[in-house]
Parts: structure tokens; sequence; C-alpha cells
């Protein structure tokens, strides 16, 4: 009667526990190259970041192409403004992706842009109803909640 502990098979078996306890006692290899930004777990935040505005800065894109057509083709509507949008974009998630601070930083001109606006509608008299404003209020925390969101892995990012 064989088991698993005789012959060839046997030692194979072992060989083959014994690099896998020499794997995990060692860590996995390190990884080069964009496999390890898309495999770092601190700046995961920041990944999902970089993924969302570059998904972002291909829909702008895609819009201000449309447009683009529309102007031609139909004498449209000349919204140029999407360039730079998608341009906003498309740097911020690249820089992102590249784990960059000034793209952190390009990160809160939304929300300082937003608490302006707001800011300036409040000093002219404006208001809104109390439903709608706390939406707005939830509208401009979460675009300042994200890049202060991401100033927690300040030290691991470079300029």
């Amino acid at each position: 009667m064989k088991t698993a502990w005789a012959g060839e098979e046997g030692k194979k078996w072992t060989e083959h526990v014994t690099r896998l306890l020499a794997q995990a006692a060692n860590g996995p290899a390190p990884k080069m190259g964009i496999r390890r930004l898309l495999s770092a777990k601190p700046n995961s935040f920041i990944q999902i970041g970089s993924r969302f505005m570059l998904f972002t800065s291909a829909v702008f894109l895609l819009l201000f192409l449309a447009n683009l057509r529309s102007l031609f083709y139909y004498h449209g509507p000349n919204y140029s403004f999407l360039f730079w949008i998608f341009f906003y974009c498309a740097l911020t998630g690249i820089g992102l992706f590249k784990l960059r601070k000034w793209a952190v930083l390009l990160l809160f001109l939304p929300g300082i842009l937003s608490i302006a606006v707001f800011v300036y509608g409040w000093t002219k008299g404006a208001s809104v109803p109390m439903p709608w404003a706390l939406l707005n209020y939830v509208f401009v925390a979460t675009l300042l909640a994200a890049p202060i969101f991401m100033l927690r892995n300040w030290h691991e990012l470079r300029w």
C-alpha cells in the first residue's frame, strides 16, 4: 500500500510545500512597472480615483467630439468648455495614476470653486429651499472629502 509520502511523488510534494513555505516567509516577489501601481494596497483609494478621473475624461472627450460634430454638420451650439473639462480630468487622472502630489491638489479645485459659487450666491441673496440646500451641501462635502481622504497618503506621493 503506497502513501502520499512514499517514493518520487512524496519528494515532489515535499519540495512543493517547502517552496510554498519559503515564498510565504519571504513574501511575494516584487512587481515592476504598471502592475506595481495597480496592486498597491495603501494607495487603493488613489488608484480608484485615478481610474474614475480617466473614465470621466473619456466621457468628456466623447461629449466634446459629439459637440464638434454637431457644430460642423448642424451648426449646433459651441460647448468648447467640454475640452477643458476633459483636459482637467485627464491631467488629474494621469497624475493620480502616477501618485503625484500636484494631482491631489488639483482635485481640490472643483470643491473650492463650488464653495466660491455658493458663497457668492449667498452674498447676493439667493436662497434655496431646505431639502435642496442639503443636497448642495452634500455635493460640496463629497467634492472635498475625496481629496481630503487622499491626503492621508501624502507622504507616499511624490512631486
